[in-house]
Parts: C-alpha cells; structure tokens; sequence
C-alpha cells in the first residue's frame, strides 16, 4: 500500500525590512517543520541594511526560497512579490479548490500557533 499523497503544499511567506533580530527567530522555528509538513518558505528582503542578506545565505535548506529587492517597496510589494513566488511553488495539479479545504489549512495554522505559544 502507498502512502497517502498530499492534497496540498504549505507555504510561510515572511517579508522583513531591517528586522534581522525577528526574521531570525522566524525562520528557524519555521524550517524546524519537517518537510512532510511545511514545503517552503518564501523570504522577501525588502533592502535590508541590517546584515539580513549575509544571514539567509548560510542555510542550506532547500525549502528557504530568498527574494531580494533592490529597494524597499514597503510591505505591501513585498507580499505581493512573495505569493507570486509562493503560487510558483506548488504544483498545479495539485492547486485545486477541493484540494485546498480549509480543515486542511486549520490543522497546520493550530500546529503553528501551539509552537509560538511554546516559545
């Protein structure tokens, strides 16, 4: 018997500008997830100054997907550039309506909130 495949891919979209203490703790508690239950994480760096280039380069984790901006467009560009690049991630025939049911999504969203809460 093959074990069940999954009906969707979860993705953390997380932009940051200048908050390298934040965007620290975030994305280390984030890839703590195994695969199995979080696909991707999408990192907008909307020109950072603050050493948050030179940090992310020293992950080799293949889920952490890095976008840089030439300039900071403020947080609404950022989370426009990073669910574009979060939708490029999952497969499109997996990227159903059925496929998305929001039971789906609760279980990871309360997985998420038990960790923070732990913190």
């Amino acid at each position: 018997m093959q074990p069940e495949q999954k009906k969707y891919q979860l993705v953390a979209v997380v932009v940051t500008y200048n908050r390298l203490d934040q965007l620290q703790f975030t994305v280390q508690r984030l890839l703590k997830f195994d695969a199995a239950e979080l696909d991707a994480v999408v990192v907008v760096d909307n020109a950072s100054t603050d050493g948050t280039g030179d940090w992310l380069v020293t992950f080799d984790d293949p889920r952490l997907v890095v976008h840089r901006h030439a300039e900071n467009g403020g947080g609404a560009a950022g989370f426009e550039s990073g669910m574009r690049l979060a939708v490029e991630r999952f497969d499109p025939d997996r990227c159903r309506q059925e496929a998305m049911a929001p039971i789906s999504m609760d279980a990871h969203v309360r997985q998420l909130l038990e960790v923070y809460r732990a913190v």
